[in-house]
């Protein structure tokens, strides 16, 4: 049999790869969760991102945030100050802080990944895009946050018109803190919904810090400042809960007179529509982190990050009555550590153009067990 000199040299390369896959040192790599254990969205954040290490041998470290952006911003510039520094530092960028971190990281010689924020307007000026003034900060990954408020929006809007076809709505929303681009980027996706449904009255927004408890302080007197309103869109499932609570405290019933909905589906929000007490929740992106470190994984394996300006934005999607219990029926228990998440990248899937993070890719995807991974 005659071998071409080409397929000779392709199967040396093949085994080369392979080589050098299972013989480096596992990928380092930081992750600054912004808040403390027991926020139900970041909890989510890092049981999918120990997933996806484990599977790649990477050797994930969190250090907590604390809750504000400063002691963020000192638990990052405290991993670079380590002896034995992460290859990567991943994080989220926040107002007045987030230029610290790449600065940080730049002076250590360590690459930073931002995700799940976007740049605010008054930052971008002054740090650019990956790659461009801090040469170490090579990705950043943001949720379609504007998408996602008007997808829920959306959702709530046609729901409650379903009920009530001619019925003028009342609207009340909560949204996060303001100095947060996701805030303020969900309550303008809200907007743009409110422009195509000029029978919604938006009565107040209000910042409510992602607080289920300041919205449960706040909803008395909005009760009584807006006695009809009938639509909650809430910029996290927290705070949706906060004004359920809220509504039942007012002794109105939030399950017959009110539809609510909000975002990050969270284990909580996920049952409460599939107990119809939520009318939506919008999310997905707790997964974010984990495909982040997906890309890690490649670009330590000789693979740049790709997209505009080395920026990438996910897709949420909505979880509604109607499809909750196709979810529940695939994710209920998390089964995050049975996915071979190896054949999401390029490294070990060569033949892989674009990356596909998407929840279709996700529930097709072989498990372990399959692959003949050891569980």
């Amino acid at each position: 049999m005659t071998v071409h000199k080409s397929t000779a040299l392709l199967v040396v390369g093949v085994l080369m790869l392979a080589l050098r896959v299972g013989a480096a040192e596992p990928v380092r790599v930081t992750f600054i969760n912004p808040d403390n254990p027991g926020n139900p969205f970041w909890d989510a954040v890092s049981l999918f991102m120990q997933a996806v290490a484990t599977d790649l041998n990477i050797e994930l470290t969190i250090d907590y945030g604390k809750g504000n952006r400063f002691g963020a911003t000192e638990a990052g510039l405290a991993a670079l100050r380590r002896t034995q520094k992460p290859h990567y530092l991943v994080y989220i960028y926040q107002v007045g802080q987030g230029e610290k971190l790449l600065s940080g990281a730049e002076q250590a010689g360590v690459h930073s990944f931002v995700f799940n924020t976007d740049i605010p307007l008054e930052d971008r000026a002054a740090i650019r895009y990956p790659g461009e003034r801090f040469k170490h900060w090579i990705g950043h990954m943001v949720p379609n946050d504007i998408q996602a408020g008007y997808d829920l929006a959306e959702k709530l809007i046609q729901a409650r018109l379903q009920m009530y076809p001619q019925e003028e709505i009342e609207l009340v929303g909560f949204t996060g803190s303001r100095d947060s681009s996701a805030s303020l980027d969900r309550s303008q996706g809200l907007s743009l919904a409110l422009e195509r449904y000029p029978q919604v009255k938006l009565r107040q927004l209000v910042f409510a810090n992602w607080s289920r408890d300041q919205v449960l302080r706040q909803m008395p007197f909005l009760l009584a400042r807006y006695p009809d309103i009938s639509v909650i869109w809430a910029a996290s499932d927290e705070m949706a809960f906060g004004a359920l609570q809220g509504l039942r405290n007012a002794g109105r019933s939030p399950d017959i007179q009110f539809i609510a909905g909000g975002i990050d589906w969270t284990d909580e929000g996920i049952q409460a529509v599939a107990q119809s007490r939520l009318g939506a929740t919008v999310g997905g992106h707790f997964m974010d982190g984990g495909w982040v470190l997906v890309m890690l994984y490649d670009h330590y394996h000789g693979k740049p990050i790709a997209g505009e300006n080395a920026t990438l934005r996910s897709k949420m999607q909505a979880v509604t009555p109607a499809n909750v219990h196709a979810y529940l029926d695939r994710f209920a228990r998390r089964p995050w550590n049975q996915i071979a998440f190896k054949r999401f990248t390029k490294t070990h899937n060569p033949l892989l153009a674009e990356y596909d993070f998407s929840l279709e890719a996700l529930l097709n995807a072989p498990s372990r067990r399959d692959t003949g991974e050891a569980q």
